[in-house]
């Protein structure tokens, strides 16, 4: 069965409008502890407070309650000649011919809630002394919380097992977006973009556990009480950061010729200091040929033709957080007159000089519609190459490790997309639409590592990760 409920209260007016919601949601499963509920709510406000400022915030909470051991669906038939209780109405602790009992499971102390909350303010102004020209900030944040507790008090054979894990990971973007749009003699449009944003995001985590109670009474919230020789503690945590800037300059005349040219920057806490930055320029160019006067006397069964063309790079930051640092483990790896000796040693090599993966490629395409737009679809080629992958190469394991992040190589992509959509019938209550999507890719690896070790002149293949130079992935 599902349960939900919802209350919402909503009002809108000329300069502001609100959107207030709580809802409850009860779900119960086919299996025991399957069921679950969750609490929502949700405050939406947008305000114009002058004509050239607004304001506004969305936000959404939720908080999950997954309470209740998940059952093992091998336990879902009970043996008739093992009975769960005894005479007295107490749990048998393992019936024969099944193990423990299953009811243990049904009944274990188990707690598992998540809260997850979502804040979007933001303020838009629009500069009152210089037309089109407009500032907006908005600030995401996300927060999520989990809180699994477990008490099985069949484990250790019935001495007890309990564990609590909090996790808590929070992410967060601040957008700063200045624009320019205008049209100047109806037929030049500009439209300039100026972004700055920032991006974080932290996890943290605490596991305790503990074995062999004295007492069950307090479960999960006395895990002092268990066996102080396995008693455990785990913790860890991380964080990363992003910076990104960017300026496009869009410029149309008479919505006919189309020039767009971009630069992006952007950093990541991931690489190392002197590669932190990369740098991705892109040009655009456009030209609506329908527009054109002896096109339209001519073809004018064409409802619109476009030809456009681009060229320019982007980057690719697909590393571990941490991953040009090198890493230590530690742990109780040595026992000397029964005292454990606590130990540390490099479980990963240091890469200080991997940097952004770079693709940079041309794409030519055509967009068309005609017979009152009845067929229209486009058909597009590319052809990229993507140097500096970032790749994690294996390396004889001898050396205690057995593979080390680096950028390597140069890979070649061309392909063509076509796509294809019709009306074919539309009535008032009946309308048949068809699409059809064509696409070809080829690539092939030009480069890798830039060796040539046995000095025949050629660069040497990768045999270990299977690739050849010359050939496709």
């Amino acid at each position: 069965y599902t349960y939900n409920h919802n209350l919402s209260l909503t009002q809108k007016n000329d300069n502001s409008n609100y959107f207030i919601s709580i809802g409850y949601t009860e779900v119960g499963g086919y299996f025991v502890n399957e069921d679950y509920n969750r609490w929502n709510a949700r405050i939406n406000i947008d305000n114009s407070v002058t004509d050239w400022l607004d304001v506004g915030i969305q936000t959404f909470m939720t908080s999950t309650d997954l309470s209740g051991y998940q059952m093992d669906l091998n336990l879902r038939y009970d043996n008739w000649y093992a009975p769960a209780y005894d005479a007295n109405g107490k749990l048998v602790d393992s019936p024969v011919g099944s193990g423990n009992n299953s009811y243990y499971f049904m009944q274990a102390d188990d707690l598992n809630k998540r809260i997850y909350f979502f804040g979007n303010p933001y303020a838009e102004i629009k500069f009152p002394f210089l037309k089109g020209l407009s500032f907006k900030t908005n600030f995401n944040i996300n927060y999520r919380t989990t809180s699994q507790y477990s008490f099985q008090s069949w484990a250790n054979g019935f001495l007890g097992l309990g564990s609590k894990d909090e996790t808590r990971q929070t992410s967060w973007t601040n957008d700063n977006i200045l624009s320019y749009k205008r049209t100047f003699n109806k037929n030049h449009k500009v439209d300039v973009t100026m972004l700055y944003g920032v991006e974080k995001r932290a996890h943290t985590a605490t596991t305790a556990a503990a074995s062999n109670f004295p007492s069950h009474e307090l479960g999960y919230n006395r895990l002092q009480s268990g066996d102080a020789s396995l008693q455990k503690a785990v913790s860890n945590a991380w964080e990363e950061a992003s910076l990104y800037s960017m300026g496009r300059l869009f410029y149309s005349y008479r919505n006919k010729y189309m020039i767009t040219g971009t630069i992006r920057r952007d950093g990541f806490t991931g690489f190392s200091e002197k590669n932190k930055f990369g740098i991705f320029p892109s040009m655009a160019l456009g030209w609506v040929i329908s527009e054109e006067p002896f096109f339209k006397n001519n073809l004018n069964w064409f409802d619109y033709l476009k030809i456009r063309a681009t060229y320019g790079a982007n980057g690719n930051r697909t590393i571990g957080r941490y991953q040009t640092l090198a890493t230590v483990d530690g742990g109780y790896n040595y026992v000397n007159g029964g005292v454990p000796i606590y130990t540390q040693s490099i479980s990963g090599l240091a890469s200080p000089n991997l940097k952004w993966e770079t693709t940079t490629g041309t794409n030519i395409g055509i967009d068309f519609s005609f017979i009152k737009q009845r067929l229209n679809g486009s058909i597009e080629y590319y052809n990229n190459n993507t140097f500096d992958l970032l790749y994690n190469v294996d390396i004889p394991s001898i050396s205690r490790y057995s593979t080390f992040p680096t950028n390597l190589g140069k890979i070649h992509n061309h392909g063509v997309e076509i796509s294809l959509n019709s009306v074919n019938i539309e009535k008032k209550n009946f309308t048949w639409n068809s699409g059809v999507i064509f696409s070809l890719n080829r690539n092939e690896l030009k480069e890798l590592l830039g060796k040539d070790t046995n000095g025949d002149g050629i660069e040497d293949d990768l045999v270990s990760e299977q690739l050849f130079i010359g050939e496709p992935l």
